[in-house]
């Protein structure tokens, strides 16, 4: 089975014949409207579960919620990414993925029982609007988080203790991550038994990167790295249909430790966050896609190289007997040439 997600509204160009798509991004009754008119009966909603401009600086209830934002005990960096022209800013001891000035800066929230609220009414909106399921991408709480009046009042009401500091011994280290890794699975099982309510028949798909990756890529975006999400444990959630297990060349090329050396070696990479992921699922009643992307978040390559990471992920995809695909953004290959800003060969 073959899909993609997209940000844009549908055209020709864009049209690699799949068996369905995921619309992203705003005017979602607009995308879904032109997906059916273009034959496509399967459309899926696609919205991340934890980093968010609106609902923290009021766009939702009126109300700003910065107190929710995951919070570190350090000043850090941040990637500024308009257009993909990443580079770091500073950012104080906000948690965010990109600081781009249009968007508010998109930060990393505490999953909160508002929050919740509020993922819940974007999604409702998105299946009246005829998409038949929704793919809820990257369950991510920071290791450096854990500093924030949303998470200390969350610790306690799970702990019934007064909130400990995560640095301050082993225990409080993971107690901090444990409680973590529930927030986010509490948020994708509310939302999707909720989705199921709403509509039975519908998909329901989180996008989770590999333990590999949480654990080593992203110290090159943050000086502390690393991040807690509930990959294993969301097994468990009953209304979980599938998973879609986000490898793909920015997660590939990053840097591993083999034999005392460190290696980058892209193919190798992406074989071993694909067996992982074939391991997890074997055995239970979830399906698995495999992500593939023909062109990097990373700017600063050409299009050979892209190409190159393209192939040797999709060939480990294939080694690893993936069957079902998710295509990442066609559109930054097909219509919309982002830095390297010229047309591909």
């Amino acid at each position: 089975m073959l899909g993609f997600f997209t940000a844009k509204p549908y055209s020709p160009k864009l049209d690699i014949k799949a068996d369905f798509v995921s619309v992203r991004g705003g005017d979602i009754e607009k995308k879904i409207e032109l997906f059916k008119k273009a034959y496509y009966e399967r459309i899926l909603y696609g919205t991340s579960t934890g980093h968010d401009a609106f609902y923290v600086v009021g766009k939702w209830d009126g109300k700003k919620h910065y107190d929710e934002i995951q919070l570190s005990k350090y000043p850090d960096i941040v990637w500024e990414g308009t257009m993909l022209n990443w580079y770091k800013v500073p950012i104080g001891n906000y948690v965010a993925i990109t600081f781009p000035s249009f968007r508010f800066g998109s930060y990393y929230v505490v999953p909160t029982e508002n929050y919740i609220k509020y993922k819940k009414e974007e999604i409702r909106k998105a299946l009246e609007a005829g998409a038949v399921g929704l793919e809820f991408d990257e369950p991510e709480f920071w290791h450096r988080a854990g500093y924030s009046e949303a998470f200390k009042r969350a610790w306690e009401e799970f702990y019934g203790e007064k909130w400990v500091d995560p640095e301050s011994s082993y225990k409080a280290r993971y107690k901090a991550e444990k409680l973590k890794a529930y927030l986010y699975l509490k948020l994708a099982e509310e939302v999707f038994n909720f989705v199921k309510e709403l509509n039975p028949k519908a998909e329901c798909i989180l996008n989770p990167h590999s333990p590999i990756n949480y654990a080593e890529m992203f110290q090159a975006r943050s000086s502390w790295g690393g991040i807690t999400a509930p990959i294993a444990l969301s097994l468990q959630i009953e209304a979980l249909d599938s998973i879609l297990g986000e490898v793909w060349s920015d997660t590939i090329k990053a840097n591993f430790m083999y034999g005392g050396y460190t290696w980058v070696d892209p193919f190798f990479h992406s074989y071993l966050e694909r067996s992982y992921f074939e391991n997890l699922v074997n055995n239970s009643n979830k399906k698995l896609y495999h992500l593939l992307d023909p062109k990097s978040d990373d700017p600063k390559f050409d299009w050979n190289t892209y190409r190159r990471w393209f192939e040797q992920d999709t060939l480990a995809a294939f080694m690893v007997g993936a069957t079902n695909f998710i295509v990442a953004w066609p559109e930054r290959l097909l219509t919309t040439f982002l830095p390297p800003a010229h047309e591909p060969p």
